[in-house]
C-alpha cells in the first residue's frame, strides 16, 4: 500500500510541475512557463526530495513539501482551472495524510 501511495505522490509532484507551467504561461508566457517548473524542481531536488542534499527535520520538510504542492493547486486555480485545482488539492491532502499515517 505504501508503495502505491508513494507512486501517487510522485504523480502529484509531476502534476504540480505541470500546474506551475500552466500558471507561468498564463501570467508570463513561455519563458515563465519553462522557468518556474525548473526552479521548483531544483528546489525540490535540493531540499525536499527523499534524497535531498539539504537535511531538514522530518516534520518541517513534510510541511514544506505539502505547502509547495498545495501552492501548485493555488496556481492552477489562478490559471482558471478551478475544478482541477480542487481535485489536485484534495489528492495532495489525502495522499500525504495516508503516507503520514503509514510512516
Amino acid at each position: 500500500m505504501k508503495a502505491l501511495l508513494e507512486a501517487v505522490a510522485f504523480g502529484l509532484e509531476l502534476a504540480a510541475l505541470a500546474a506551475f507551467a500552466l500558471w507561468g504561461d498564463d501570467v508570463g508566457g513561455l519563458a515563465l512557463a519553462v522557468a518556474l517548473p525548473v526552479l521548483v524542481a531544483a528546489v525540490w531536488g535540493y531540499a525536499l526530495s527523499p534524497r535531498a542534499r539539504l537535511r531538514i527535520p522530518r516534520r518541517p520538510k513534510l510541511a514544506a513539501r505539502v505547502g509547495v504542492l498545495l501552492l501548485s493547486a493555488v496556481a492552477l486555480w489562478a490559471a482558471g482551472h478551478r475544478g482541477w485545482a480542487v481535485a489536485l488539492g484534495l489528492a495532495i491532502l489525502i495522499d500525504n495524510a495516508l503516507l503520514t499515517v503509514l510512516g
